[in-house]
């Protein structure tokens, strides 16, 4: 899972391969979130949509992979299905592509396939927060000891 940066769409994949490109959820959602004051009424459809996303995620937090992805067939993939829906819709296709909120449609119509993957596996995560967590963790640490010492 990747959030998409042009360097990741690099990768290629071999025949046969048992990795499937998945995307970031939480990348695809910031960008429209970073930008819905530009259109305030244009964006709150799909901003609310990918928050129940999130809540039926919260919800399956406990419960194992198989009733995770039978909980996300049955309503996350209805969610998916609307949204999807409104991006190609007149009304966010009215969106001018090269204003920042038209930007972050297009980025959730370019990568809609690798955004609806974890849908189909109840054992795939919806975004990459705790890798990116792991990860950026020894960097913030080193910026905070740095800091104290520059005190």
């Amino acid at each position: 899972m990747a959030d998409c940066y042009s360097g990741n769409m690099s990768v290629v994949l071999a025949t046969g391969s048992k990795m499937t490109r998945m995307a970031c959820w939480t990348h695809a959602r910031r960008k429209v979130y970073e930008h819905q004051e530009s259109d305030p009424q244009v964006s709150a459809l799909p901003l609310a949509l990918m928050n129940q996303l999130y809540d039926i995620e919260r919800r399956a937090t406990h419960k194992s992979d198989q009733e995770r992805g039978e909980l996300r067939a049955k309503e996350s993939r209805r969610i998916l299905d609307r949204l999807g829906e409104y991006l190609e819709g007149p009304v966010a296709k009215s969106v001018l592509p090269a204003s920042k909120l038209g930007g972050a449609f297009n980025y959730i119509r370019n990568h809609w396939e690798a955004l609806n993957v974890f849908v189909n596996d109840g054992a795939l995560p919806i975004d990459n927060n705790q890798v990116d967590t792991a990860v950026l963790q020894p960097a913030r640490r080193r910026v905070r000891a740095e800091l104290r010492k520059g005190k």
